[in-house]
This record gives structure tokens, C-alpha cells and sequence, in this order.
């Protein structure tokens, strides 16, 4: 993840061998104790978007 961008979910959860994203979202959350994007926000990276 670069930082300024928000990830693609769907496809780095796929990337990562989950089927679906949202048990990725489940085991990041879990794991981390907040979802990917407040996490992302956390890090300073919310405004961005990785389709601009």
C-alpha cells in the first residue's frame, strides 16, 4: 500500500488468497482491532483514491 492511496480491497483480497473481501475485512479487523480503511485513515492516507 502506498501511501497517499487507498487500496483496491476486492482485488488485494483476492491477491491475498481470500474469496471474498469481507473475510478479509473480518481477519484484518481482527487481527489489527479496526477495519482496512480506518486503518488507512489512521495512517493519514483517507483523501486519496486509487482510481484517480
Amino acid at each position: 500500500m502506498e501511501k497517499g492511496l487507498i487500496p483496491d480491497w476486492a482485488k488485494l483480497s483476492v491477491d491475498l488468497g481470500y474469496y471474498d473481501q469481507a473475510h478479509f475485512i473480518k481477519d484484518f479487523k481482527a487481527v489489527l482491532g479496526r477495519s482496512p480503511e480506518e486503518y488507512i485513515r489512521a495512517m493519514g492516507a483517507g483523501g486519496a483514491s486509487h482510481h484517480e
